[in-house]
């Protein structure tokens, strides 16, 4: 009998809604990652090439009339919540960054301000 795949993996969830930055494994799944980002349909940014690393965000989140939390993350802006994973050969993989790298790049948006803190 063969022995069932393991699909869970160590990422780096930010949640601008708690202005919370964590390193947590998850289900990834595509079921599980949406069901965290809390969305339909997922969009992937290449973060870097070595070690292969994306950050997964609601797609349509732009799209949608609900009320939203802006932050900043390297050079991207983003909203509500991000996962950054690892990737090899198409499969997402535990993140090979640091939580401070990542903590000492982002930036979580002021309550009622457009500017980040």
């Amino acid at each position: 009998m063969q022995k069932e795949k393991d699909n869970k993996c160590f990422v780096i969830f930010c949640d601008a809604f708690k202005k919370e930055t964590s390193y947590m494994r998850v289900d990834a799944t595509l079921e599980g990652l949406k069901d965290l980002l809390k969305c339909e349909m997922i969009e992937s940014v290449r973060l870097f090439d070595y070690p292969p690393t994306v950050i997964l965000v609601d797609e349509n989140a732009r799209l949608s009339n609900i009320e939203h939390r802006r932050f900043s993350l390297y050079q991207w802006d983003l909203l509500d919540r991000a996962i950054i994973i690892g990737t090899h050969e198409g499969e997402f993989t535990d993140v090979k960054m640091q939580l401070n790298d990542v903590i000492n790049h982002i930036k979580y948006e002021r309550e009622g301000s457009n500017n980040y803190a």
